[in-house]
């Protein structure tokens, strides 16, 4: 599935086997993750200059923002802000189609 991110869980496991010794080819059979998947997931870690001790001391949260980022911001576009208030009259409007084809 591309694009989508790993399970903490299942970063652990390959911060795990990569301290035991493991390489990326073992670690992506033992986990079912792509290689370069893998290795990704262990160049963001190293980048970060920590041991494994230190990452294993981490919440799932403080992991994750450690090795995939800051989560992205959600923005409001002008446009919902524009759809939100239609919403009731297109409800409306429908209920009286269908009330209007049940009487056919």
């Amino acid at each position: 599935m591309a694009n989508r991110p790993l399970t903490m869980n299942k970063i652990k496991q390959i911060l795990r086997g990569h301290f035991e010794g493991h390489g990326s080819k073992q670690l992506s059979k033992m986990t079912g993750v792509s290689r370069n998947t893998v290795k990704s997931y262990l160049r963001r870690f190293q980048e970060t200059g920590m041991r494994f001790d230190e990452v294993n001391q981490l919440s799932e949260q403080a992991l994750a923002e450690l090795i995939l980022g800051p989560p992205a911001p959600v923005l409001q576009s002008d446009r919902l802000e524009v759809l939100l208030p239609m919403l009731p009259g297109f409800v409306k409007e429908l209920r009286g189609q269908a009330e209007s084809d049940d009487a056919f």
